[in-house]
């Protein structure tokens, strides 16, 4: 493995979203008996991150087929002319996300 400038800029893109990823969780959705649960589910949900950066770094059969997963999975809807549209359906997503986990935690 190489440590040049673009390793070190990976892994503080993933550790900055990681640990915003964390931070903002837990913010917003944290409660005393819950945050075990919480933790968990943050950490699950930053994994593909962390795996698809191993993949690049060695990239070998096992992970492979994570990354051959994580293209498919991905919309084949490009959006590099439009990064507006991106950021807005994201926040629009991120909306109803919360709104829906705060309704349920409220019940």
């Amino acid at each position: 493995m190489k440590y040049d400038r673009a390793l070190i800029a990976d892994l503080l893109t993933i550790g900055g979203d990681a640990a915003l990823g964390i931070a903002l969780a837990t913010i917003l959705f944290t409660r005393q008996e819950s945050y075990f649960l919480l933790l968990c589910g943050a950490c699950a949900g930053i994994l593909p991150d962390g795996l698809q950066f191993v993949h690049m770094r060695f990239p070998r059969k096992p992970l492979a087929y994570v990354q051959r997963f994580h293209e498919w999975i991905h919309s084949s809807y490009e959006m590099h002319k439009r990064p507006t549209l991106g950021i807005c359906s994201q926040l629009a997503f991120l909306f109803v996300f919360v709104t829906a986990a705060r309704a349920l935690l409220a019940s």
